[in-house]
């Protein structure tokens, strides 16, 4: 009974320091054309590849791009901007899950190659989502495009709503 009652109490201890080490990440390569990708730490401030329970954002002045570079689960995106682009890339054969929502803001795009999925996803005006070909943006929330829409043939938008509302422009190419 005894030693239940430790082992409970170290997965409770191991279990509230998981959840305490979560951190809101911003991208820090933002020099005018640079990219690089998430797996690489030190492009991130606080430096560190993104977790499951981080909140990202691609939000800093300047014009660039980040690729996921491989499989990710996080907490939630935010990209965009007062001025220049941000790209969000999920790279082929790779997968971002979001746990709660996306948030595409004005003078950012979130092209996917790869597969999106988990929560809302919100491209909003300014914005815009690019589905390449073989691509796949699924979950169980809604999709707002109020933003523009760009469909590769051979790509997949489903979700459980999608709302299109004035996008300004969605073109299939």
């Amino acid at each position: 009974m005894r030693l239940s009652a430790i082992a409970a109490t170290a997965l409770l201890s191991v279990s509230v320091s998981l959840t305490s080490s979560a951190a809101t990440r911003t991208w820090s390569q933002t020099g005018n054309g640079s990219s690089g990708p998430w797996t690489n730490g030190a492009l991130w401030s606080p430096s560190g590849v993104p977790q499951p329970v981080d909140d990202i954002k691609v939000t800093s002045s300047g014009s660039y791009s980040c690729s996921t570079g491989g499989n990710f689960t996080i907490h939630s995106l935010t990209a965009g901007g007062s001025s220049g682009g941000k790209t969000v890339e999920v790279s082929a054969s790779t997968a971002l899950a979001m746990t709660t929502k996306g948030t595409m803001n004005s003078n950012s795009t979130l092209s996917v190659r790869g597969v999106v999925s988990g929560g809302r996803l919100d491209i909003n005006s300014g914005a815009t989502l690019r589905l390449r070909t073989g691509s796949m943006v699924t979950g169980d929330e809604s999709i707002n495009l109020t933003g523009g829409f760009l469909l590769n043939e051979g790509s997949e938008l489903r979700n459980r709503d999608v709302v299109l509302a004035d996008t300004g422009g969605m073109d299939q190419k």
